[in-house]
């Protein structure tokens, strides 16, 4: 049973009052001194907050993947193919998996910094010459063990 219904308490996430707020959660105010938990009060959002707040998440989310893209870009230019030292398009560079692999590294630029380390971490970087190589090599010595 949710605190909501047990205390007996109306409102619910995304109930909106006459003025156009909407309400977010009950909550209290704890007095340090006495320990007194004070009677639910409630938190309510405006529209125009809410917006400002979606726009602000979009420009977050971009800013974030622009920084991220620029970043396994510079590692591409700076280290090249591991194999062959291939550098010139940093297109025809991958990141191919030696062990667990968990996300795409291409498809993590809205991710954090560290988790997109964490990752890379797990790769190698080669073109897709070598990557395709690598790969056919996988798929014969699959048959091979058959």
């Amino acid at each position: 049973m949710e605190e909501r219904e047990y205390l007996n308490l109306p409102l619910k996430y995304g109930d909106i009052r006459e003025d156009g707020a909407m309400f977010i959660s009950y909550y209290y105010n704890i007095n340090t001194n006495t320990n007194y938990k004070s009677r639910p009060l409630e938190q309510w959002i405006v529209k125009e907050t809410i917006e400002k707040q979606k726009q602000t998440k979009a420009e977050h989310k971009r800013k974030t993947s622009i920084a991220n893209r620029n970043f396994i870009r510079r590692l591409k230019r700076l280290y090249g193919c591991s194999i062959c030292g291939y550098k010139k398009s940093l297109d025809a560079l991958c990141f191919h998996h030696i062990r667990d692999k968990k996300y795409i590294v291409s498809r993590m630029l809205q991710n954090s910094r560290k988790s997109i380390k964490e990752e890379i971490r797990k790769c190698i970087l080669v073109c897709h010459n070598c990557h395709s190589e690598i790969h056919e090599q996988q798929r014969t010595n699959q048959k091979e063990n058959e």
